[in-house]
């Protein structure tokens, strides 16, 4: 969508008065106009903007109805839309309601030469919303995790976070960024891709909006590890964590989609990472990513300790992990670093030796634990799997 409203305005007035009544349904000529009214200091240009929102309301076009309130209505207009509107969205689904059609006859008008009634016209003709109408029948908004939210804290979510307009290009998280927040992307596409210390850029994949980004930055304090880049003109929306903790105090199972949320999206990343597990069928790839638990990792914290039995297998999923190494108690020696997707433990694990290595994550992070108890379903319920496991005794870490 475009960056601005005033973006391609019409020439003149009549020109956008006559592309409105040539298509009354046209969010895009309605939007121009408003945009226009709003440049020429229309004293009640705001109405025209509610206007305009109401009509991409009835459309079904939930966040855009959403950007256009948010952008151009006060504090006090902007509770009575998103009030007006939330309810016909969040109602279930009804078979005696059909959707609104947006099809509205053009129509026929006198434009006046005056410029001060081509303005009053303009005004009369986007405030006119004849046959235009709310139904029960609108799609329920892609929010992700917010989904479920009491009608009254979605309202609190959607009038308190904040717009992000990208243009192409433009970074929406930067890698090693330390930011704790969470960005719905409600317009446009982004890029994820992570940069290794080798100035390797490894691409992830792209996503369309609607899309919730940046979800583990919630639950740790660890830096962004990877960059999301605008593949075009895009609108995102950042939560933060002061307001993500305010709806969750109210709606507690509210963390637990979270952690739910960020278990399934690092997943995602892991089979990019660590590709081996891709060679596995398909059956076994799930099995093993549902045994593998999520565990959440401090600043500093120890992952591995030299001298101590591994208490399993490990893959680093989101922050550096750095291996060290120490003879008779002298200083730790730096070895190598764990990027994402990379097995540790295993060596010591199925030799049954202590571990020859320290390894922490300096700024904390998540990893993927695989414990005996978990190796041992895995042996009873997934033989193959279980063998193939076993192989990784020979790797080094």
């Amino acid at each position: 969508m475009p960056s601005s409203d005033l973006e391609a305005l019409p020439a003149s007035l009549s020109e956008a008065i006559h592309a409105v009544a040539k298509d009354p349904a046209s969010l895009d000529e309605r939007t121009a106009l408003a945009a226009l009214l709003q440049s020429k200091a229309h004293p009640q240009a705001n109405a025209a903007w509610e206007a305009v929102a109401f009509l991409a309301a009835a459309r079904g076009e939930f966040f855009h109805s959403l950007l256009l309130t948010r952008l151009h209505l006060d504090d006090e207009q902007q509770r009575r839309v998103l009030q007006t509107i939330l309810p016909y969205f969040l109602a279930p689904p009804s078979d005696n309601t059909a959707p609104w059609n947006p099809q509205l006859p053009p129509l026929s008008l006198q434009i006046p030469p005056s410029p001060s009634a081509q303005l009053a016209l303009a005004f009369q003709l986007i405030r006119d919303l004849k046959g235009v109408k709310l139904t029960a029948a609108l799609p329920k908004p892609a929010l992700a995790i917010f989904s479920d939210l009491p009608e009254k804290l979605l309202l609190h979510l959607l009038r308190k976070m904040e717009a992000v307009p990208l243009l192409e290009g433009d970074h929406l998280l930067q890698q090693g960024q330390n930011e704790q927040a969470c960005y719905l992307l409600t317009h446009g596409r982004v890029r994820l891709f992570q940069r290794r210390n080798n100035g390797q850029e490894i691409p992830l994949s792209r996503l369309r909006a609607p899309a919730l980004l940046g979800a583990a930055s919630l639950l740790t304090t660890s830096p962004h590890r990877i960059t999301l880049s605008a593949d075009e003109p895009s609108i995102a929306w950042r939560i933060d964590l002061a307001l993500f903790t305010s709806l969750a105090q109210r709606h507690q199972v509210l963390v637990h989609k979270l952690r739910s949320f960020v278990r399934e999206y690092l997943q995602t990343l892991l089979l990019r990472f660590y590709p081996q597990l891709m060679s596995l069928s398909e059956p076994e790839r799930d099995l093993l990513l549902q045994t593998f638990l999520l565990q959440s990792i401090e600043p500093n914290g120890t992952i591995l300790q030299q001298g101590a039995p591994s208490p399993g297998l490990f893959i680093p999923a989101y922050g550096e992990a750095l291996v060290f190494t120490s003879q008779g108690g002298a200083m730790q020696v730096w070895v190598a670093e764990l990027p994402e997707g990379d097995i540790c433990g295993a060596r010591a694990f199925w030799q049954q030796t202590p571990s020859p290595y320290t390894i922490l994550m300096p700024e904390g992070g998540f990893v993927f634990h695989l414990g005996s108890r978990e190796l041992q379903l895995l042996q009873q319920q997934a033989p193959n799997l279980f063998h193939k496991l076993s192989e990784l005794r020979q790797l080094p870490y």
